[in-house]
């Protein structure tokens, strides 16, 4: 009997602390309700916000692509050129490729002096693969443009920083840009490196062929 009569008093108890314990948090959230509501506002904006300028952004960078993509398809010639001028002058996006399509449009129309200058701009990048095709694409324009030897001391200057898929490709371009500089001696040494390093029977042959003929030139 006597533990049924305490039992009510450590229920009352154990409820009166807990309102006690609960009742100060519950008072701070009615204390601030304004603020906590303002806070979610200032982050539901923030969410609103980013989600809104990374639209803007996709949309950019679609409709710079579909421009892009019409004045490839549409135009030819000089009148690429321009086109290709006109939207790296006013577009941020895909910028890289229509300087590449702005300098080998240059290069087929002769444009030696502009292409190499596109190129030029190419090879400021910080990707290795692409300034390496810049920069050979610069040489090419220079050797075009009537600057074998300014185009022969880029080449050899790329030659040790280029990475090994562009090696071969790299020391036909300075046999080749050599061999109109005159510089016989190093486009001999190019030649005999893509022979030692020629698997198909074809390139070798006409790498021995080149190095006999350069070596009769040398004397």
């Amino acid at each position: 009997m006597q533990e049924q009569r305490n039992t009510p008093g450590l229920i009352d108890r154990i409820e009166s602390e807990a309102v006690d314990t609960i009742h100060p948090i519950l008072q701070w959230i009615l204390d601030n309700l304004k603020l906590l509501g303002l806070a979610a506002a200032l982050l539901l904006l923030t969410v609103a916000g980013y989600s809104g300028f990374a639209y803007y952004q996709e949309r950019a960078r679609t409709e710079a692509q579909n421009r892009l993509g019409a004045i490839l398809a549409q135009n030819q010639g000089p009148e690429l050129i321009s086109g290709l001028q006109e939207y790296i002058g006013s577009e941020s996006h895909y910028r890289t490729k229509a300087l590449f399509e702005l300098a080998q449009a240059q290069m087929e129309t002769g444009q030696y002096a502009a292409a190499a200058a596109s190129w030029d701009q190419l090879a400021r990048t910080k990707q290795n693969d692409l300034r390496t095709v810049a920069l050979m694409g610069k040489a090419r324009a220079l050797g075009l443009g009537g600057s074998p030897a300014e185009s022969l001391a880029l080449l050899l200057n790329l030659r040790d920083s280029a990475p090994a898929p562009f090696v071969d490709n790299l020391q036909l371009q300075i046999a080749e840009t050599a061999e109109s500089a005159g510089e016989l001696k190093t486009a001999l040494t190019a030649y005999e490196a893509l022979r030692q390093s020629a698997q198909d029977e074809a390139n070798a042959a006409f790498y021995d062929y080149k190095i006999v003929i350069i070596k009769d030139q040398i004397g």
